[in-house]
């Protein structure tokens, strides 16, 4: 009896022990059902659809996410000053991709829920490979740091769908989202799909190329820097603002204190003067005409009925702060404001922007304000009396421009007008025209000069070369707009343009016109008729080459149907892919025929080009729906004379 205690007792430590070396000793085990997401969380993982999830040893949240950061952004983005924020961006970004329920699952062990995370390309360029080891560190320092630094901090919303108790959202992010991002849907389905609150359309005039949605990595770097490719200066945003302005209406969880999911904004361009630094001005100077862009990144914001609002309660303005934070001077707040207003007094969604011309940049002729300092324009959301960025219990962060007081002339109202940069500044008003159009009010300006560049559609940057035309040159300060009419018939290219204003003493900066490109989806298909000869003993099936081609701009939505239960395809998709056309063997000896339905709908800007047709199919065009029918012939033979391959009959055009 002694001796059988003893061997159970055994027995039962060496279980125990295998139980303890079957465990990721440098992993806290924490059950996700206690909404525990840390940079110690334990979490599996996939790497393709077919897989389980206990199929890999589980790792911590922190590794998997330091596993893909450097792979999806670049590390030494955060060399340039202010570019550690584009890689806190992009840990954050992650981190809530695989928290959701699109790319995530519940896997149980023992009784306890962990993530499972779809992990494999192209969803996520995840590397499970590597090993977080010190000179994975000395290699990648800063996404190293930038995971640490954002642990737990995830983004939600309350409309995306729950997973072990937490609204993920599917933060998506691309190489690059275009000038507007484009709208996201639940689903693919035209008839039933519901629009995804958090990807919204948004204007995003640091970046280029075709719209795709979510954030821009890319993108995100140019807002941390503070300047797109060209070189152009745009205000320098944190994190926080970066996803608040890909990603729209989103509660940020894990930031201490707790930034709000309303009354915030972001300026997303100055015109007029330097965003970054460089500004100078005099005690008493005003500076008129200055141009600035509003983005609401927060709720639906109230705003007033214009014009006629007599006690307007949504206002934008700017205070002068000093460096440490204090205000200026005693009147130094809201020096100028503006309000936000919409007709019918609608409120301004989320995402969208509202743009204002007629800022003045005013200086108080105040003693507290001191020559040769460097103060701070806060620009500031005032919503029913109280300016957001004051409130102790508004957590957004500032946006500041900084303005050095000069050290002779001013004072008495009527500074040195030398002290500025040249003061023919334009301002443009977008959209006039029908493919693109801008124009513009000059200050101090009798002339203009006009150049342009352009690109493929589907490249992703401008050439370094500009384009100047003499009937654009010197153009009278009377010429105040510029636009061309959509023609399908032309080469499809995406436009930039750049303005200068002049006078008899003074040549101003170029300043980028960045007017929104109305380009129609131009649908195209790679083959316009299919046919096979196939032997009577193969049995097939054969697939065959029909893509689906946008010449144009934007996106458009299709479904596929055929007539024959021979022929097999992709059932809808959106924009350019693939039709997936499988046929297999109708029958014995003979000729057989079917037809492929193409229906094309809902395209950007509310209409298509024409798509062509041939001898041998026919599409039925409108503005706003296109339908082709595309023959299918496949003979079946018992023998060939000559060596013969499947052939595809190209389009005759």
């Amino acid at each position: 009896m002694k001796y059988r205690r003893k061997f159970w007792l055994i027995l039962l430590l060496l279980v125990l022990l295998s139980s303890r070396i079957a465990l990721p000793s440098p992993v806290r085990a924490v059950p996700s059902q206690q909404s525990t997401y840390s940079n110690s969380t334990q979490i599996y993982y996939r790497l393709a659809s077919n897989e389980t999830c206990g199929l890999h040893n589980p790792i911590s949240f922190g590794d998997f996410i330091k596993k893909t950061l450097p792979f999806e952004w670049v590390d030494g983005w955060a060399s340039t000053p202010n570019g550690d924020q584009a890689l806190k961006a992009g840990a954050i970004a992650i981190r809530s991709w695989a928290l959701s329920s699109a790319n995530a699952r519940i896997y149980s062990v023992n009784g306890q829920n962990f993530y499972c995370i779809d992990a494999w390309v192209p969803k996520i360029n995840f590397h499970p490979n590597e090993v977080i080891d010190q000179a994975f560190i000395n290699q990648y320092p800063n996404s190293i740091a930038a995971v640490n630094n954002t642990d737990s901090i995830i983004m939600t919303h309350p409309s995306a769908p729950t997973l072990l108790g937490i609204r993920a959202i599917n933060a998506q992010f691309r190489a690059e989202t275009g000038l507007y991002t484009n709208q996201g849907y639940f689903d693919s389905d035209p008839q039933t799909n519901d629009p995804v609150p958090w990807l919204r359309e948004v204007f995003d005039p640091i970046s280029s190329g075709t719209p795709q949605q979510g954030m821009g990595q890319h993108g995100s770097k140019r807002w941390a820097w503070g300047e797109n490719d060209s070189g152009t200066a745009f205000p320098k945003w944190d994190y926080r603002r970066i996803l608040a302005h890909y990603y729209s209406e989103v509660d940020f969880v894990g930031i201490t204190p707790d930034p709000p999911n309303d009354n915030r904004g972001n300026i997303v361009e100055v015109e007029g003067i330097p965003p970054n630094g460089g500004l100078i001005m005099c005690k008493g100077e005003k500076l008129p005409n200055v141009a600035i862009n509003f983005q609401n990144v927060g709720n639906s914001l109230p705003v007033d009925a214009c014009p006629g609002a007599t006690n307007p309660q949504t206002l934008v303005g700017y205070h002068l702060y000093r460096q440490d934070g204090s205000i200026a001077c005693s009147n130094c707040e809201g020096l100028r404001t503006m309000s936000l207003c919409r007709s019918g007094g609608t409120t301004l969604p989320p995402g969208q922007n509202d743009n204002h011309n007629n800022l003045e940049i005013f200086v108080p002729n105040d003693p507290a304000i001191i020559k040769g300092n460097t103060y701070l324009l806060r620009f500031d959301l005032r919503r029913n009396g109280v300016w957001q960025g004051r409130n102790a219990n508004f957590p957004w962060p500032p946006q500041d421009i900084p303005v050095t007081i000069c050290t002779s002339g001013g004072g008495s109202g009527a500074p040195e007008a030398s002290v500025n940069r040249p003061p023919a500044v334009v301002n443009y008003n977008n959209l006039v025209g029908g493919r693109y159009g801008f124009s513009w009010s000059g200050r101090n300006a009798t002339g203009y000069d006009l150049q342009w560049r352009s690109k493929e559609i589907w490249e992703s940057t401008y050439p370094d070369s500009w384009v100047a035309q003499p009937a654009f040159q010197n153009m009278d300060a009377t010429v105040t707009n510029f636009s061309s009419p959509i023609d399908c018939n032309s080469d499809h290219r995406d436009w930039q343009f750049r303005l200068r204003a002049k006078n008899s003493n003074q040549t101003g900066d170029w300043a980028i016109i960045r007017s929104r490109m109305r380009i129609w989806p131009h649908p195209w298909l790679s083959y316009w008729s299919i046919g096979a000869l196939v032997l009577n003993s193969d049995p097939g099936p054969w697939s065959r080459p029909e893509d689906l081609i946008n010449y144009g701009g934007g996106t458009f939505n299709w479904t596929v149907s055929d007539n024959q239960s021979w022929i097999t395809t992709n059932s809808s998709g959106q924009g350019i892919g693939s039709l997936g056309v499988v046929v297999s063997k109708p029958g014995g000896v003979g000729t057989y025929s079917g037809l492929i339905t193409v229906n094309m709908t809902n395209p950007s800007f509310g209409k298509f080009c024409n798509i062509g047709s041939s001898s041998v199919i026919q599409c039925n065009n409108s503005p706003s729906a296109i339908t082709c029918n595309v023959p299918v012939q496949v003979g079946v033979a018992d023998f060939f004379i000559n060596e013969y391959l499947p052939i595809i009959l190209k389009n005759s055009q």
